[in-house]
């Protein structure tokens, strides 16, 4: 009696243990993200809403568009002075979206990309002197590059700079702002990315200039400034190229000095029409045409991303708990017994025994030949698309191509069994040797077919 008391406190606390979880879960809203994902309608410290707002109220007369497909589907329009604009940890595109970039700026448009990942390949697209020697972002030197160019074991982007803070100027507008790294409101200390001085001693003259450095917080006057803010001028238009994309996050421009900033960077800038990259924040993978060769997708596991998302997380939380009362209460009952059931003869072995007894007896395989027809026909039309033609002469050989592309049977098989398929068909009775080669052609499609 007494332990039968001790087990439903026990039980009431474990309810009461539940519902508060619950409250914490669903009803704590204070909670905040500081992961860097850049969002632009999200409110967390490292999103881009406030950013994202203020270039779409920046005129009302300036159209504001958000890219949420391949950024190549976009940029058709012809007009000039417009401004494509990307904010975020990775610029991810395929070489159809840098065609189309490329071909956007040549036009006379310019391009803002505030990106700690830039991949080499998007600048060196933009070298107008073909001669300028092939550099390697932490790539080997490949023996066939050296014999037509001088290449240098150069890095486009260095991270050797550590600091918890920097101080950041424009070169236009003499405007500063200070940056830092804060994770759950502390200052940590950071590496950051400046352009390589040798890398961008290889553009041609007034191609490249540059619009932003940034040294460390309390620096001397006559230390030494890391370019971070670039503009390298491509045929019409312009490509503005920022290290620092954290400085355009909530976090910091609710700093009036940091506000400043933001705005000299777009100052200079008068679109006709803004375009936000919001698809190219996210990775496609796509297999390339070498089987070995993959775009790796971004480490993260299955539980981090569950956790990330709020509505995610919730739900994963609930589903514990409900396993956990489960196992608690669930654990206690006991099955009822199965009866036992009479086991059930299986009489399709039979029912084939005697149908094949049948197709012997009559010692013609027509029948049991066209059979096996009419299933190929249909396996063939159901899984690969592909009508089997009644003659001869409508076996045309791109049909041929065409099943083989589906199927991953080579033609010559292929045609093999159809010269044996038309035979039987222009002969009389069918031989039981006749037979059992068409039979045999037949499971090897079957077994070696994709």
């Amino acid at each position: 009696m007494k332990q039968k008391g001790n087990t439903n406190w026990l039980i009431v606390l474990l309810v009461f243990f539940g519902a508060g979880v619950l409250l914490v879960v669903f009803y704590s809203d204070s909670e905040i993200d500081w992961n860097e994902r850049y969002k632009p309608d999200e409110k967390m410290p490292y999103d881009t809403y406030l950013i994202e707002q203020l270039l779409r109220n920046n005129a009302s007369s300036v159209p504001f568009y958000s890219i949420q497909d391949s950024t190549h589907l976009y940029l058709t329009d012809t007009a000039q002075n417009q401004l494509l604009v990307f904010i975020g940890n990775t610029f991810f595109y395929n070489e159809k979206d840098l065609s189309a970039m490329l071909d956007f700026i040549d036009s006379g448009n310019t391009v803002f990309l505030a990106a700690e990942d830039l991949d080499k390949a998007l600048l060196d697209s933009l070298y107008l002197d073909t001669k300028i020697p092939v550099l390697h972002f932490d790539e080997e030197v490949y023996q066939e590059e050296m014999v037509n160019y001088p290449v240098f074991e150069e890095s486009v982007f260095s991270h050797d700079f550590q600091s918890q803070n920097i101080q950041m100027r424009l070169s236009r507008s003499s405007k500063e702002a200070q940056l830092c790294y804060v994770y759950d409101f502390d200052t940590l200390a950071t590496t950051w990315l400046y352009f390589n001085e040798s890398w961008m001693s290889y553009y041609a003259s007034g191609q490249m200039v540059t619009l932003g450095t940034f040294v460390s917080k309390g620096a001397l006057p006559t230390a030494k400034a890391f370019v971070n803010f670039i503009e390298i001028n491509y045929g019409k238009g312009k490509l503005h190229l920022h290290l620092q994309p954290r400085i355009f996050t909530n976090y910091f421009l609710k700093e009036r000095n940091t506000f400043d900033y933001v705005s000299s960077v777009f100052k200079d800038i008068k679109p006709s029409k803004i375009w936000w990259a919001e698809e190219n924040r996210k990775f496609d993978f796509i297999k390339t045409e070498d089987p070995d060769s993959y775009n790796q997708a971004p480490d993260e596991s299955f539980m981090e991303f569950i956790l990330s998302e709020r509505a995610l997380s919730n739900g994963w939380y609930f589903m514990l708990f409900g396993v956990f009362l489960y196992l608690l209460f669930g654990a206690k009952r006991k099955q009822r017994i199965i009866p036992l059931q009479e086991k059930k003869d299986n009489t399709s072995i039979e029912y084939a025994e005697v149908i094949s007894q049948l197709f012997l007896e009559q010692k013609d395989h027509s029948k049991l030949i066209l059979m096996k027809k009419e299933l190929f026909k249909h396996y063939v039309r159901d899984r690969y698309g592909v009508k089997i033609p009644s003659t001869r002469k409508e076996l045309t050989e791109p049909l041929l191509r065409l099943l083989e592309t589906r199927s991953g049977i080579a033609s010559q098989e292929l045609i093999v069994l159809f010269d044996l398929w038309f035979h039987i068909e222009a002969i009389g009775p069918v031989y039981t040797s006749e037979m059992l080669t068409f039979h045999n052609r037949l499971e090897t499609f079957y077994k070696n077919s994709k």
